[in-house]
């Protein structure tokens, strides 16, 4: 054999064997790098189920801290005191699926992140927020804020219940406002009545570029709300709705007073207070900012803790569940056509609460 036709032979196969060589290096980069994003996201995920148990399912360690709270409100508590005194970041009523908004709202308003991540033991990035999907409307029975030439924020309540429909038939009235003190704000949301139909609206102050839809369907009403908020300005809708549209006269002084058709009116009420939002949104895209969103007035339909997660190269698992949110239990006096009546009222949410967090 000549020479040369071995010298090639050995190019070739040695050539063929670094072909081969590079392939199964880059497989196994491919693969150890796939493995190592699916660990990392394990990880992450991990670690958000365990904040769920730690903080979510678990009540504060710490049985005076409501007491601790409510000092702290009243101004004879101090903050630093306070957070002496909380023992326990945990947010849960003590029932499953089923967490307390005052602790919550602590949370979210006064616990320092640092406090935080260092009582945990835990150096995650992570963010733990909540959106209200669904509604006790009888437990948000509130007074309007006044939102004219302030910071934007927007109320969804429940309002005395007269002047939008006919008197004579049972329903609720819902109020949504929305104002601000400064331009480039959008309230958007869509709101569904299970098995109600819509039978009457009022609106004060909406322009030309502020929008509302209504729909009455066979398995409910829905109401899509649209609302462009200038500078100074503020825009307000109210909305009737019932499940029932018989005619039933002086059937407000029937169920403040308990009377004897009262059971009747009762079905008709409970059935009444349950509403779910599809979609909830206050933001001005141009900054990228969100606004505060009340339900009844001093309930934060949406509200976040932690560190944002904006790196989109992070390995992030999201993890997210439905509770029950109950609020403080308050005294209420409530206007119902030509009546009235104090009852005991606790605010009712469905929630979902989710942990966002990066390994």
């Amino acid at each position: 054999m000549k020479k040369g036709y071995v010298i090639g032979e050995y190019i070739i196969v040695s050539f063929f064997f670094l072909m081969l060589i590079v392939g199964v290096v880059s497989q196994l980069t491919e693969t150890t790098a796939f493995e190592a994003n699916k660990i990392s996201s394990d990880l992450a995920c991990k670690s958000a189920e365990r904040l769920f148990r730690d903080v979510i399912d678990k009540p504060p360690v710490e049985l005076t801290w409501k007491t601790d709270y409510n000092n702290f409100i009243a101004g004879t508590t101090s903050l630093t005191n306070l957070r002496k005194n909380w023992t326990h970041f945990g947010i849960s009523t003590g029932n499953k699926y089923e967490v307390d908004y005052t602790a919550l709202d602590f949370l979210i308003n006064n616990v320092s992140l640092i406090n935080f991540t260092q009582f945990l033991n835990t150096g995650e990035s992570f963010k733990i927020s909540h959106e209200v999907i669904g509604v006790d409307v009888g437990s948000i029975y509130s007074t309007k804020l006044d939102l004219t030439n302030k910071a934007p924020s927007a109320q969804i309540w429940m309002n005395a219940t007269s002047g939008v429909a006919s008197d004579n038939i049972v329903h609720n009235v819902l109020g949504i406002a929305a104002g601000s003190n400064a331009s480039g704000a959008r309230f958007e949301t869509e709101l569904f009545f299970p098995n109600a139909t819509i039978i009457g609206t009022q609106n004060s102050s909406l322009d030309s570029g502020d929008l509302f839809t209504i729909s009455n369907g066979s398995d409910g009403a829905s109401l899509t709300v649209d609302f462009s908020i200038g500078g100074s300005d503020e825009d307000i809708l109210y909305v009737a709705y019932t499940v029932n549209d018989t005619s039933v006269a002086n059937w407000d002084s029937t169920w403040t007073t308990g009377s004897a058709t009262f059971s009747d009116i009762e079905k008709i009420t409970a059935k009444n207070n349950l509403i779910t939002f599809r979609n909830l949104k206050f933001k001005n895209v141009s900054l990228d900012r969100e606004y505060s969103i009340y339900l009844g007035n001093n309930t934060l339909a949406k509200g976040s803790f932690g560190a944002e997660q904006r790196d989109s190269s992070d390995h992030l698992c999201e993890y997210t569940r439905m509770y029950k949110i109950i609020g403080g239990t308050r005294l209420s006096s409530q206007s119902i056509v030509d009546s009235a009546r104090v009852v005991n009222i606790t605010p009712t949410f469905v929630a979902e609460l989710s942990v966002l967090i990066g390994s």
